[in-house]
């Protein structure tokens, strides 16, 4: 039983830091869209929308794993209060979501 709950510790780990990094990577690129401003001034608003985009993708896409990571941390502490706040989390975590990909979709009108 002990080996099951370190694998659990071990997945709900790699959930985290795959969301860390997902977001990390969204960060670092629109960086570079917004850096890239400065070289060309006239694709101001286009590399602008590319940079939100880029950055609302990989949100939308760290949240899931994150979300993941939290169901596998409630499966090693199974009590009604994990339980209750686990799913605090995923209905946060799934109200970003929602308006993060909303946003996405008003973006993408407007492109």
């Amino acid at each position: 039983m002990i080996f099951g709950l370190e694998l659990l510790e071990v997945l709900h780990g790699i959930f985290v830091s795959i969301a860390v990094i997902i977001v990390t990577l969204g960060v670092v690129r629109s960086v570079y869209y917004l850096a890239s401003i400065v070289l060309h001034p006239k694709q101001v608003v286009v590399r602008y929308k590319k940079a939100r985009w880029v950055l609302c993708q990989h949100i939308v896409f760290g949240l899931e794993f994150m979300i993941a990571g939290d169901v596998v941390h409630t499966l090693l502490m199974p009590d009604y209060r994990t339980t209750l706040i686990l799913g605090a989390m995923v209905l946060i975590r799934t109200v970003l979501s929602y308006y993060v990909d909303l946003e996405m979709k008003l973006m993408e009108e407007t492109r």
